[in-house]
């Protein structure tokens, strides 16, 4: 039977449900506040009643931890029990930063069943006033980063949910804002691909203004104005050719490995990816289960891949002990990894190169 004790003008009820396989006593309690005018007799027989009730759901496991626990609190726990082997560090990462962000100072405090399908529509609606950005942009967060917001606070949840710490999930309740048109992807038409391969074989003139450089000594020396023609680096030709003619993502390309490369049958298999998240680069099965494929490549591109392993093996061989390489196709001056982003850093310099030689284009 429940126990009720009075402690000032409200009521604590508490139930034991016997121990647990420790031996430690499994209790469940909860606060009652009669309404405010009844006789105490009217009184009594309400929290008879609400004690009555609170005993039943004890019994039959309806009482979740959730009362207890924040959603800050919950979320620490969730993030180290859960998502950290569950999940990859780049989603982890990308929810870090919502939680940060808005969601953490919004609902930290809340108790977990304090959290309401109202207050998650109120929560959605403050993201898209002006004024909540962090980023110094006007208006508020587009709908599609609203509907990201209300995605990791419902996966947050979901998980409390399956632990029982609440009684269902309230996000199921809410429906994001609805979605903007979503413009077309950008990409190359057949003649802007054409015109883009054909920018990687050209040479570009660059100029220098006068500058300051320190020598190795320290001291501080001046470096007249001058230019500079360069071409296009032979790795970076081979990858935007194979991205385009084969289809790989650049994390696909950046995980690449030369065991991976068939010269014999002109194929290229792809079966690891590489990520980064909380400044550490990793690598990662594909994105789907589809992404392990093997791919065929024109034999032009094939042949310009064998030209860059001889180019990379005189390379290795010049850098001696200085070589650090792990047999990946593209790499950094000493044969490690290339950076995620670097790709992505040369194809806006190829682009902005190209287009200063062409200003009425």
């Amino acid at each position: 039977m429940a126990n009720i004790r009075k402690r000032g003008n409200t009521y604590q009820i508490t139930v034991s449900l016997g121990r647990d396989v420790a031996g430690k006593k499994i209790i469940k309690t909860t606060t009652f506040k009669p309404p405010v005018g009844l006789t105490p007799k009217q009184e009594r027989k309400e929290v008879e009643a609400y004690a009555f009730k609170f005993e039943e759901k004890a019994k039959n496991g309806l009482i979740y931890d959730g009362n207890k626990t924040t959603f800050y609190e919950f979320t620490v726990k969730w993030l180290e029990e859960y998502a950290k082997y569950q999940l990859e560090p780049t989603t982890i990462s990308g929810y870090v930063h919502y939680l940060d962000k808005h969601i953490i100072p919004y609902f930290g405090h809340f108790k977990l069943t304090e959290i309401k399908p109202m207050h998650l529509q109120e929560f959605c609606i403050t993201l898209m006033q002006d004024g909540i950005r962090t980023d110094g942009k006007s208006g508020g967060y587009s709908s599609s980063t609203v509907k990201k917001y209300h995605a990791v606070i419902s996966t947050i949840m979901t998980t409390a949910y399956k632990w029982q710490m609440i009684e269902s999930n309230p996000c199921e309740r809410v429906k994001p804002p609805k979605q903007e048109d979503v413009q077309h992807i950008k990409h190359f038409t057949l003649e802007q691909a054409d015109m883009f391969l054909k920018a990687l074989d050209l040479s570009y003139t660059s100029a220098y203004k006068e500058h300051t450089r320190i020598s190795p000594n320290g001291n501080p020396y001046t470096v007249q104005t001058y230019t500079e023609t360069r071409s296009i680096p032979t790795q970076f030709r081979v990858l935007f050719n194979m991205a385009l003619f084969g289809g790989f993502r650049r994390g696909e390309l950046v995980a690449l490995t030369w065991d991976k490369i068939s010269f014999e049958n002109s194929t290229v298999s792809i079966d690891s990816a590489t990520g980064y998240a909380n400044k550490k680069t990793y690598n990662k099965a594909p994105k789907t289960k589809g992404s392990v494929r093997t791919v065929t490549l024109p034999e032009s591109v094939m042949k310009m891949l064998k030209e860059y392993k001889l180019e990379q093996e005189e390379q290795k061989n010049l850098l001696a002990d200085k070589w650090e390489g792990e047999n990946y196709v593209f790499i950094q001056w000493n044969g490690k990894q290339m950076h995620l982003s670097t790709p992505s850093h040369v194809f806006r310099e190829v682009i902005e190169k190209y287009n200063a030689t062409v200003p009425d284009e």
